[in-house]
């Protein structure tokens, strides 16, 4: 059994602290712009920016789906009645499929996550 320890509950005085660092050059700037002052009601549109605040966000892009279209050339040699196809990359069997990073995320979704 453990026993209580001594120290006060909360952040030690001695810990240093961490949080995520602060990304010097993120993927993307979005300015919040400031156009009517709050006390007064004035149009701050012409005022110049006194300073900026930056809070970042750090996350996953949303999922999307990558539809890649596969075209396989015919060509018929002049006088002959031959005709030459290139073939498709191995898998790609049907006018239109589902990849293997599809079916992977539904096996896991069935079996990890007991999605119906």
């Amino acid at each position: 059994m453990c026993e209580k320890s001594e120290k006060k509950s909360g952040e030690q005085p001695v810990h240093q602290g961490l949080s995520l660092p602060f990304l010097s050059t993120p993927d993307e700037i979005v300015f919040q712009q400031v156009e009517w002052c709050e006390a007064y009601l004035h149009n701050l549109h012409v005022v110049a920016v006194y300073r900026r605040e930056c809070h970042q966000v750090v996350n996953l892009p949303s999922p999307r789906l990558l539809a890649r279209e596969y075209r396989a050339e015919q060509k018929q040699y002049p006088h002959r009645s031959h005709l030459s196809m290139a073939v498709f990359p191995a898998g790609v069997q049907a006018f239109i499929q589902y990849g293997p990073n599809v079916a992977t995320i539904a096996v896991y979704l069935v079996t990890q996550q007991l999605l119906p």
